[in-house]
């Protein structure tokens, strides 16, 4: 229970890290709009865009899933993507597509469903489908292996 309580803390302090960053994205970037040339904003809004998917990216993959924190991560990343793009007039959600594709991965219910989404024009290599996988608690390492060879 030590170990779960502590996996817990960490996950709060990073989805408050993450609340942060989008409330000062929000009091930083925003107001910036009305003072820069728009092609200068637009570029700023998603340079920082594909910095916080790499390092949101970076972050989850160093976390471990059940099917219902896959869930959670997914409904999170549409309302990060919904909300950054709303901000520009570019879609944050190509950006946050190999995101979205982890997050679809960690939400399956069985490992039998992952050839199908596997094929649905995939961002991620073999290798990275593996990763994911394995970032599920509840998914064995051999029937990942059997799945993805």
């Amino acid at each position: 229970w030590v170990r779960e309580f502590m996996i817990k803390q960490w996950y709060q302090r990073r989805v408050r890290g993450l609340q942060e960053v989008v409330k000062m994205f929000g009091e930083v970037v925003v107001p910036l709009e009305s003072l820069l040339h728009t092609e200068i904003y637009h570029s700023i809004v998603s340079t920082s865009i594909s910095e916080m998917t790499e390092y949101l990216e970076k972050l989850v993959m160093m976390c471990s899933f059940s099917q219902l924190g896959g869930l959670m991560l997914e409904r999170r990343l549409r309302f990060l993507s919904t909300y950054l793009s709303s901000l520009s007039r570019w879609s944050a959600r190509e950006q946050f597509a190999r995101l979205n594709y982890i997050a679809l991965l960690l939400c399956a219910e069985q490992l039998s469903e992952v050839s199908e989404i596997f094929f649905i024009s995939s961002p991620l290599s073999i290798q990275d489908v593996r990763k994911c996988l394995k970032l599920r608690t509840d998914f064995r390492r051999e029937e990942i292996e059997k799945i993805i060879n």
